[in-house]
């Protein structure tokens, strides 16, 4: 769900392997992370931080890479001016 959620800002952006990469990285490493500090009393939730059916993280880390990734990328390259 995270990768399906930042492919948009991605799209024609990339090629196939670099998107593939990011994509490994986003859902073996960052996600499992930002997880753990939510789910199982991890520091947030000592926090009060509360995460219903976990839209909160996954939006959290789909929105903060689709965002990087578009602006490190920059536009477009069918982008008609």
């Amino acid at each position: 769900m995270v990768v399906a959620s930042f492919q948009g800002a991605l799209a024609e952006r990339t090629q196939l392997f670099s998107y593939l990469v990011i994509s490994a990285i986003l859902a073996g490493f960052v996600y499992p992370i930002i997880l753990a500090w939510t789910w199982g009393n991890g520091w947030l939730t000592e926090k009060g931080f509360h995460d219903f059916a976990g839209a909160g993280v996954v939006h959290l880390v789909g929105g903060t890479a689709a965002f990087w990734g578009a602006w490190i990328v920059g536009e477009r390259r069918s982008l008609v001016r």
